[in-house]
C-alpha cells in the first residue's frame, strides 16, 4: 500500500502519468488539458535565465526577501567544512553559479557532492529526463465527435554513459562537462558537470570531493517560460563497479548539547554519503563504510523500520495476576522485571566499554547512568507497594480497571447478520468474563515491560506531593501503536484510586489530559472514557472505601467538526463547559 501511495504521488507531482486513451503508440503520455509545466510541480529543470528572476509578479520588497533567501541557501549549502576532512570547498565563481542554479526559485540544475576515490573503470551515469513536443492531436469523444487541439507529446531522453577515469578532474577547481545527446545522436541543451572541490592533499588516500551537477543550458525569460525550454522527470545516478564513495566526515563543530551527543551515538552507524543540491541524494541503506551508487530524488522517501517493544518470556506481567481478583503475590514478577532490566543495563555497559571510545563512550555511560536511575526508581516503587497498604490496594484496583477497559473497549459494537449480501439482523455483542480468559480477545490482558516500568517509576511521586521526582517530567518516547496510551492510563487509574482510598469523599479533578490535535483529543477521549467507566464500576462495587460520588470524565474541545458532538447541558453535568 505504501508503494502504491508513493507511486501515485510521484505520478501526480513529477510524472509521467499517461491516461488512456491519450497515450502514444510507444506508451508515452499525451497532455491535452494543460501544459507539462502546470501539470507537474517537481523534477523540472527550468531555463537558466528564469532562475535569477521571479516567475510570479512580486513587489520589490518581496524580491529582496527572496534574494536574501537565495543568498542564505548558497551560504548554507556548503556540504563540507570539517576539521576531520581538511577539505573546505573550492568556492570559485563558476561553482557558486552552479549551486545557485540548483537552489534558485526555479531551479536550472540538480546535483550532489560526495567523497570518492576514482574507480579504475570510471563512473557509470544513468540520466532520466524527458521533453514535451507540441503537436496537433485529434481524438474522438464519447459522443462520437472528433476534436483536434494542441497537445504535448512526451519524448523520453533517457541515456546511460560511462565517464572514464581520465575524464574525472583530479585537481581542485577543475571540471569536466559531458553534453547529453538525443536518440539521433544530436546534442541537447543539457549537460552533466563534474567538478573537483578537493583542497590540497586528501589525507594521502586519493579521496576527492566531487560535485556532479545536471544543468539546463537553455535560456528564457521569467515572465514567459516556454515548456520546450524545460526538462521534466529529471533524475540521474552515478555508480561504479567497486565501492568507491566514502562517508562524509563528522562536523567539526563540537557540541555541548546532550541530546545532540546522544543522536551522534545512536546514529553512529548511519553514514551520509552525499549532500544534495536542489534534490535529495539516496544510496543503499545497508551500506555502512562504503557504497557504489548514489542517485538523486526529487521527492525523497525513507522506510522507517518498525520499533517493536521487548517481550520478557521469563516474566509474566498479566493484569489479572496483578489485580485484586488474584491471590498471587505481585512482588515475584515485579522483582523479576527489575532484575531483567538490571541485567540488560550491565550488558549494555560491557558492550559500550568494549566497542566505544572518547565522546561516544562518555555519552553511552551517561545513558547507562540514566538507566540505572530509572531502575532505582522502579525498585523504590516495588518497595512502596510492600510498605504502603493503600498504594498496594490502588495498584491492584488499577490492574483490574485496565483489564476491564481493555476487554470492553475491544468488543465489536456492530456485528451484522448477512444473508446473500443483505443485512438481516444484528448479532448480540459477546461480553467477556474478566475471570475467564477463554472469553478474552487474543493479545489482551498483559503489560508490556516499559508500560509497567513507567507506572512503577511514578508511584512515589503520585503518593507524595513533596517527593523529589515531582521535579522531573517523564517522557514516553515510542512510535504510534506502541502502547503509550495504556501506560499513562494505568498511572491515571492508580492516581484516581489512591486519591479515593485516602479520602472517599474527595471527588475533585484528579487528572488533566491535553492533546495537540482536536481529532486526537476525540479519539483518546474514547479510550479514557472506557477506563473511567471501568473505574466507576469498581467504585460502585466498593462504595465503603471508594465513596458514593461517581468517577466521571469531562471533555473540553470546542467545535470539533461542523457537527456538535454533545450539548452544553450534557457536558455541564460532568463538571465541564464547552467553549465555542
Amino acid at each position: 500500500m505504501r508503494d502504491d501511495i508513493l507511486r501515485f504521488i510521484k505520478q501526480e507531482l513529477i510524472g509521467p502519468d499517461p491516461v488512456k486513451p491519450h497515450i502514444q503508440e510507444n506508451g508515452e503520455e499525451i497532455l491535452i488539458n494543460e501544459p507539462p509545466r502546470l501539470r507537474y510541480g517537481a523534477g523540472i529543470l527550468f531555463p537558466r535565465a528564469a532562475t535569477f528572476e521571479i516567475a510570479d509578479s512580486t513587489s520589490a520588497d518581496e524580491n529582496k526577501v527572496l534574494e536574501k533567501v537565495e543568498e542564505e541557501k548558497k551560504n548554507s549549502d556548503d556540504p563540507v567544512k570539517t576539521e576531520d576532512s581538511k577539505a573546505p570547498v573550492d568556492m570559485s565563481e563558476d561553482f557558486e553559479e552552479e549551486i545557485g542554479l540548483a537552489n534558485s526559485f526555479l531551479p536550472a540544475a540538480i546535483g550532489f557532492s560526495c567523497f570518492s576515490k576514482i574507480p579504475k573503470d570510471g563512473f557509470k551515469v544513468k540520466v532520466n529526463v524527458a521533453v514535451y513536443e507540441v503537436k496537433e492531436y485529434s481524438y474522438t469523444k464519447e459522443d462520437g465527435t472528433t476534436v483536434t487541439r494542441r497537445a504535448y507529446y512526451r519524448i523520453p531522453l533517457d541515456q546511460e554513459f560511462t565517464l572514464s577515469a581520465k575524464e574525472i578532474p583530479l585537481q581542485s577547481g577543475k571540471f569536466f562537462d559531458k553534453v547529453l545527446i538525443d536518440k539521433d545522436g544530436k546534442e541537447i541543451n543539457l549537460k552533466l558537470n563534474i567538478r573537483n572541490r578537493t583542497y590540497g592533499e586528501s589525507s594521502g588516500q586519493n579521496i576527492h570531493l566531487l560535485t556532479f551537477t545536471l544543468i539546463n543550458l537553455n535560456s528564457g525569460g521569467a515572465e514567459n517560460i516556454k515548456n520546450e525550454d524545460c526538462f521534466f522527470q529529471v533524475s540521474f545516478s552515478v555508480s561504479a563497479n567497486e565501492k568507491c564513495f566514502y562517508p562524509y566526515r563528522a562536523a567539526s563543530s563540537k557540541t555541548d548539547k546532550e541530546d545532540e551527543k546522544s543522536n551522534l551515538l545512536l546514529f553512529r552507524k548511519k553514514k551520509t554519503f552525499a549532500v544534495g543540491h536542489g534534490c535529495s541524494p539516496s544510496w543503499h541503506d545497508n551500506d555502512i563504510d562504503l557504497t557504489n551508487s548514489i542517485k538523486t530524488e526529487s521527492i525523497p522517501y525513507y522506510e522507517i523500520k518498525p520499533i517493536v517493544p521487548n517481550e520478557l518470556k521469563s516474566v509474566e506481567l498479566k493484569m489479572f495476576d496483578l489485580s485484586d481478583l488474584s491471590d498471587k503475590d505481585i512482588n515475584t514478577n515485579l522483582i523479576k522485571l527489575n532484575s531483567e532490566y538490571e541485567s540488560w543495563i550491565n550488558k549494555q555497559e560491557e558492550v559500550a566499554k568494549a566497542e566505544l571510545k572518547d565522546e561516544f563512550l562518555e555519552t553511552a555511560l551517561r545513558h547507562i547512568g540514566s538507566c540505572r536511575m530509572c531502575l532505582s526508581r522502579m525498585q523504590e516503587g516495588v518497595q512502596l507497594l510492600n510498605s504502603d497498604e493503600k498504594v498496594n490496594h490502588a495498584f491492584k484496583l488499577m490492574n483490574r480497571a485496565m483489564l476491564l477497559q481493555q476487554l470492553h473497549y475491544s468488543i465489536e459494537t456492530r456485528n451484522w447478520i448477512l444473508d446473500r449480501g443483505n443485512i438481516t439482523g444484528l448479532k448480540d455483542a459477546v461480553i467477556p468474563d474478566i475471570k475467564d480468559s477463554s472469553t478474552w480477545k487474543q493479545g489482551l490482558g498483559a503489560w508490556r515491560p516499559f508500560q509497567l516500568a513507567f507506572i512503577l517509576m511514578n508511584l512515589n511521586s503520585m503518593l507524595d506531593a513533596e517527593h523529589q521526582d515531582r521535579e522531573m517530567v517523564d517522557l514516553i518516547w515510542f512510535p504510534t501503536g506502541g502502547g503509550k496510551t495504556e501506560a499513562y492510563l494505568g498511572l491515571s487509574a492508580f492516581t484516581i484510586f489512591l486519591k479515593r482510598l485516602k479520602d472517599k469523599d474527595d471527588s475533585g479533578t484528579t487528572v488533566l489530559m491535553r492533546y495537540t490535535l482536536r481529532l486526537l483529543t476525540a479519539q483518546q477521549f474514547q479510550r479514557a472514557a472506557s477506563l473511567i467507566c471501568a473505574c466507576d464500576k469498581i467504585r460502585n462495587e466498593n462504595k465503603e472505601e471508594l465513596g458514593t460520588s461517581r468517577i466521571t470524565i469531562g471533555l473540553w474541545v470546542g467545535e470539533l467538526t461542523p457537527n456538535k458532538r454533545c450539548s452544553e447541558e450534557s457536558i455541564s453535568n460532568h463538571g465541564a463547559r464547552q467553549r465555542r
